[in-house]
């Protein structure tokens, strides 16, 4: 039997349960419930999150492009008013266009955010790559990528 040559297209199972860990992001984002939403990063010094926000003028601090560790990741979202009791979230739905396997426990994602209503300085829609890796039954973030 020849063994399985990686990236793979992730079979209809992984890619529900994909789509379910991105709902269930979606909707500790729309709830407001901050420890919910960081739940979906894998707890690990190696987990990173590309945090640039487009804007005019040059990158003052390149140290904060890329927040590598979860720990980094909880204070980046900590200290965003997201999660802000007065922030008028608006809400946020994901749409998954890509799923490969990218080993028999890592996934590469891509997936659609739509943003309705709420603050008028949030983006109406991101595109965001993702890296996640199953553990056990649950899929959580490696590397997120959303712009």
């Amino acid at each position: 039997m020849k063994a399985a040559t990686y990236p793979v297209p992730a079979p209809a199972g992984v890619r529900s349960a994909l789509a379910l860990m991105l709902d269930e992001a979606a909707t500790a984002y729309n709830d407001g419930d901050y420890e919910a939403f960081v739940a979906a990063y894998l707890p690990s010094p190696e987990t990173t999150l590309i945090a640039y926000e487009p804007g005019e003028g040059p990158v003052a601090d390149r140290g904060r492009l890329v927040l590598r560790g979860s720990d980094a990741i909880r204070a980046h979202y900590a200290e965003a008013p997201m999660f802000d009791a007065d922030f008028k979230r608006p809400t946020l739905s994901y749409d998954l266009l890509h799923a490969d396997l990218v080993s028999p426990e890592m996934a590469h994602v891509v997936a659609f955010a739509q943003l309705s209503g709420g603050d008028d300085r949030v983006p109406k829609q991101a595109i965001s790559s993702l890296i996640l890796r199953r553990e056990k039954t649950r899929w959580r973030i490696t590397h997120d990528h959303t712009h």
